[in-house]
């Protein structure tokens, strides 16, 4: 398997330097002409040399052409001519999302947090410090190789999957539905299929989870913002929950202290949110309430829902974040494959936020969603 990672440097020191490494490991291939190569591993890895910024972009264009993409990029920071070291990695991040990339830098630990969220989606951004050594850098492709191996299974595993269980889970739920609406439909057999319902309910929001999952890590996922009133919002939020709360005995509200505003945001992606967080509550709480909340900075918007459930242990609290994390309950058995509070971090992200949680168990959890205060060109009503 040939791997292709592409160096680009306007110091043709350094990349004389990545070369001599690569040289150092190399293997004759009659079937890649004077092509430098290192197997380590069974890993047969073509390096791809560039000094401009347009020519790595241009490579990047060919490769995905003729579908043999380029996995790592090891990207300086400051080019003389065209776009620097950081529009190009949102550039490749657009054209080549799996792309794992490398930011080569001598800069400070400040200057590389920085960098970090100009390019954003840093689980495929690392950084090489100078100076680096030969062991350091062919460690690094060859992990970085087999991590974008990896999930580029993943994702087409689970594209595939999510795919072969919509169709008939479209079925389930259509006919459900029309079930349902039948008159003649003995009460006994709406229970029956109200069952079904929400069952194939259930797995159709574990799908759509996992896909949105992956989307986020491939960094597919758009963010469409649009003017959002916040009272608007969390009385949307209230509506929607309304229903499943009243049908867990669960007193749902929204704070009558909730600040009035409007704010720009991606408004889809707040809600997918927000009814995860409330969903998420209604199954650790029994009997008791959810507050839906709304705040105003200058510098942001605070979104918070608060409970008065089991709360979480602390030992939970350090991963409550991570996918496939789900929270222990020995009251209820809890459905869902564990990426709702994940998937949530990671939307919040998207939007330029973060997300919060603090619990006192026994007494319950607050979820709080921070997002960059950018107010509309036009006053709350």
């Amino acid at each position: 398997m040939i791997n292709n990672v592409l160096f680009l440097d306007d110091d043709r020191d350094i990349l004389d330097i990545f070369k001599s490494f690569i040289d150092h490991n190399n293997l004759s291939n009659p079937g890649v002409r004077e092509e430098h190569q290192i197997n380590s591993n069974n890993y047969l890895i073509k390096p791809l040399y560039c000094s401009l910024g347009e020519e790595a972009l241009s490579m990047f264009k060919q490769q995905e052409i003729t579908q043999s993409p380029i996995k790592v990029a090891f990207l300086d920071i400051t080019l003389p001519k065209g776009d620097d070291g950081i529009m190009i990695a949102k550039k490749i991040r657009e054209m080549s999302p799996y792309t794992e990339i490398v930011i080569v830098t001598g800069h400070d630990v400040d200057h590389i947090e920085r960098i970090g969220k100009e390019i954003g989606n840093t689980s495929k951004l690392l950084f090489l410090k100078k100076p680096f050594a030969k062991d350091e850098v062919l460690q690094m492709i060859k992990n970085l190789c087999l991590k974008f191996d990896l999930e580029t299974i993943k994702e087409e595993l689970v594209t595939n999957v999510s795919h072969e269980l919509r169709t008939p889970l479209s079925c389930l739920l259509g006919f459900s539905n029309l079930l349902l609406e039948d008159k003649k439909l003995s009460k006994e057999h709406k229970e029956t299929v109200g069952i079904i319902l929400r069952n194939a309910q259930t797995m159709n929001r574990m799908i759509t989870e996992l896909i949105d999952t992956m989307e986020l890590e491939g960094n597919s996922l758009k963010v469409r913002k649009s003017d959002i009133n916040s009272l608007d919002l969390i009385q949307n939020i209230f509506q929607k929950s309304r229903p499943l709360s009243v049908k867990n005995g669960i007193n749902i509200k929204v704070n009558e202290e909730s600040d009035n505003f409007n704010f720009n945001s991606d408004e889809f992606k707040l809600e997918q949110c927000l009814l995860n967080l409330i969903s998420n509550a209604i199954k650790f709480t029994d009997n008791g309430e959810i507050t839906i909340s709304c705040k105003r900075t200058n510098k942001e918007i605070i979104i918070s829902v608060t409970d008065t459930g089991i709360g979480i242990k602390e030992t939970e609290l350090r991963t409550i974040f991570n996918p496939f994390m789900r929270i222990e309950n020995t009251h209820h058995n809890v459905q869902g494959l564990g990426l709702g509070l994940s998937l949530c971090k990671n939307l919040v992200n998207l939007l330029g936020g973060e997300i919060k949680v603090k619990s006192n168990l026994g007494l319950g959890s607050q979820f709080t969603i921070l997002l960059p205060n950018h107010e509309t060109n036009y006053n709350a009503a």
